[in-house]
């Protein structure tokens, strides 16, 4: 029931199986006047990929609504509906197996990387993740724990020990976070993310497969 508006772009983790299923998301909006005129959707998106991969929906952008019951405009307040699925005869495969995982809403910035807030609880330690998916092919989600406020650096290095992208570089309060890293102009190949405050530095390897 978390309410929104169209300042945020909607995503959730799909696992394709190749079968060309047809996905998209559903929201109701102009909440609380809900009601059959009330639901719009994303449009279509064929699931071709086998694994792990990022779908969002820009809800600002007025090119990226499908056609269903409501009125094709996404306005006022806003609620997640479900996801749906379609069969297109001749074009999916009969049967498959799909899985959604992490749906979240996340703030439309200038800033390229996009950082959600998770928690504004204050961690007990200092604290990297394993990237999510990994392996990643463009799209991976990575999430660390500030014990306490300070600067942050998040960097990706090359095997070869080359900076190739800074993902955050700035004050931080204590919390968790999670940052979104597209590495849509980066060749397949390991990678390794560095998090780093002014005590101390963590790194973790991941992979990406394009």
């Amino acid at each position: 029931n978390v309410l929104f508006d169209t300042s945020y772009v909607l995503q959730c983790y799909v696992f394709g199986d190749g079968s060309n299923t047809l996905f998209r998301f559903a929201i109701d909006d102009n909440v609380p006047n809900t009601g059959a005129g009330n639901h719009e959707v994303s449009t279509w998106t064929a699931l071709d990929w086998y694994g792990w991969r990022l779908v969002e929906w820009d809800l600002g952008d007025p090119n990226s609504v499908g056609n269903w019951i409501g009125d094709g405009i996404v306005e006022g307040t806003l609620r997640f509906d479900s996801f749906q699925l379609a069969y297109d005869p001749g074009f999916s495969a009969v049967t498959g197996r799909i899985y959604f995982d992490n749906i979240r809403l996340v703030k439309k910035t200038t800033d390229p990387v996009a950082v959600t807030v998770l928690d504004n609880a204050v961690p007990e330690s200092f604290r990297l993740y394993q990237n999510y998916p990994n392996p990643f092919n463009p799209a991976t989600t990575i999430a660390f724990d500030l014990p306490e406020s300070g600067k942050v650096k998040l960097t990706v290095f090359d095997v070869l020990g080359r900076e190739v992208k800074t993902l955050l570089d700035g004050r931080r309060n204590a919390g968790s976070y999670e940052v979104s890293f597209d590495a849509s102009d980066l060749a397949s190949g390991v990678y390794i993310y560095r998090l780093s405050t002014q005590q101390q530095a963590l790194a973790r390897r991941m992979l990406l497969v394009k």
